[in-house]
């Protein structure tokens, strides 16, 4: 029952990370769409300050959702260094790359 709530709690977590990643992603299409107008109206460069503050952002909260560990295993969920097996991994990118635990699987 403890591993339920566990596994529950770290995949609502990854949920939440997922968001934020996605939300941030779309506000960048916003900041550019926005930028391209402004630079057309206005004969300043201050339009471009959003977009460095945005990039900065997405970095951080791209960190943030890819330092997400595994309920199982412990290990990076997105990310494994080893070279051996990449294309199949990149297929597999719903999966944990350590240990192969579904995305919103239980123990």
């Amino acid at each position: 029952m403890i591993d339920k709530k566990l596994y529950a709690e770290a995949w609502r977590s990854r949920r939440r990370r997922f968001a934020c990643f996605k939300t941030i992603q779309i506000a960048g299409l916003l900041v550019i769409l926005a930028g391209a107008y402004f630079a057309s109206r206005l004969k300043s460069s201050l339009f471009l300050l959003p977009l460095p503050i945005w990039f900065l952002g997405y970095l951080a909260v791209g960190i943030w959702l890819n330092r997400f560990r595994c309920p199982r295993c412990g290990q990076l969920y997105y990310w494994n260094l080893r070279r051996q097996g990449y294309m199949e991994r990149l297929n597999k990118w719903r999966e944990c790359h350590h240990c192969g635990l579904q995305q919103d699987g239980l123990p």
